[in-house]
Parts: structure tokens; sequence; C-alpha cells
């Protein structure tokens, strides 16, 4: 059996990019391997050198990894960065996620009626997407709620939303933290409005890499429904 005693730092495995794997190899029994950046996380026995290389891979940060192998025994700490912040980037596309009131206006009910005009003066529409979102209003309390330009991932209906125009309505009280009211396009019959009209998560300050859906044709013309949990892409 070969027992190594030197402490060596090695590249990470492939699925720990951008961290390494802070390796130190001792005689069984002796533990030596301590936390230098992360707190002691789950530990993980390797019995097959095969299967080194598969464990490290998949390893988060703090994860002790016990070797005990014909080839060599000791542990292998797996260092990184182990603070929330970190995992919470790792795992899922920027924003905060809150709970608002959503509310839809259309083509027929905007004002004037039959416009796409907003109090910001661009054109009301968008299919969705990070890069092309879809217009929302927000209340007056305050002046504008949120600046313009504010941007908001919807799960409800999987879409990208940015703040271009004001609603009156939304600065009214409601059981939720605040009031967004989605552009919907032409729907006269005002059943997406109706539909999406209640309490839904939504993501604020919303970055790039959540799952859409796009509407080349806006809501009102496809106002499929998705659920309340934001989903990365």
């Amino acid at each position: 059996m070969r027992t190594l005693t030197r402490r060596t730092v090695v590249p990470a495995a492939a699925g720990l990019t951008g961290l390494c794997a802070a390796v130190l190899l001792s005689p069984t029994g002796t533990a030596v391997a301590r936390a230098e950046t992360c707190e002691e996380g789950d530990t993980v026995v390797v019995t097959d050198d095969d299967e080194l290389a598969d464990v490290l891979a998949s390893a988060a940060p703090g994860t002790v990894v016990v070797v005990d192998t014909g080839g060599m025994t000791g542990e292998i700490r797996v260092e990184g960065d182990c603070t929330p912040q970190a995992a919470a980037a790792e795992d899922s596309p920027a924003g905060y996620v809150d709970t608002a009131f959503l509310t839809g206006y259309s083509l027929e009910d905007n004002s004037p009626p039959g416009t796409r005009s907003t109090s910001s003066g661009r054109t009301a529409g968008g299919t969705g997407t990070y890069a092309d979102p879809i217009t929302l209003a927000v209340g007056y309390a305050g002046g504008d709620e949120f600046p313009r330009g504010t941007v908001f991932y919807v799960p409800l209906v999987r879409a990208y939303f940015v703040v271009e125009d004001r609603c009156g309505g939304c600065s009214d009280p409601t059981e939720a933290d605040y009031t967004v009211d989605l552009w919907v396009g032409s729907d006269a019959d005002d059943s997406c409005m109706y539909a999406i009209t209640g309490t839904h998560t939504v993501v604020r300050d919303a970055g790039p890499g959540w799952a859409v859906e796009p509407r080349p044709y806006e809501l009102g013309a496809d106002c499929s429904l998705y659920g309340e949990t934001p989903t990365p892409a």
C-alpha cells in the first residue's frame, strides 16, 4: 500500500470550475485534513481509485473525501468559496425573489385605448426574452416605485419584463409586497389579464439565465402559465 504524507494543491476536477481541491494525504486514521476556507461539509468514502476523479468533480466545497483504496489512503479536502452567496450564484441567475400582485393591461384598455403609448415615451411591447423584455407598469408611490429600466422575471409566464410605464391602481395596498401591471398586447376578451391577476412570485432586478418562453405575438396570444418556481434555463 502506498501512503503519501505530503501536502499537494491540485487543479479542480471538471465539476469544480474556478475552485481547487486542497489535498492532504496521510496515514489512515490520522485525520489531519482540516478546513482552511470552508466549514467541514459532507464526508464521502472512496474505495476505488477509478471513482476518485468523478467524486471530486461533483463534490461541493467543504466536502471531505476519505480515500481508502489499494493505491493510497488519506483524506482530500475540497476547498473553495463556501459562502451562501457563492452557492446561490452557482445555482441560480441573479435577482431578488419577491411576492407581487400581478395585473395586466392591454391594447384595448390602455390609455389612450387602442394605442401602445407609455408614460416613458417608449412603445409597449416585447417578446419576453432578457434582450427584449415586455413592458411593465408600476405605481406612483413616492414617484415611480421602481426606476424605469428595472427588470423583472415572472415565473408564472416565464418571461422578462421591464419598467416602462405607470399604473394608477398599482399603488393600492394588497397583501403582496407591491403591484406590477404586465403588458399583454391585444386581449379583446380579457382572458389573459384575468388568468394572471393575483399574488405571484417575481424576480426583481433579474439577470439573464432564467427559463423563457418567448412570446413573438405577446401574452394575449399565448397566455400559457408555468407556476410559481423561478427556473434557471
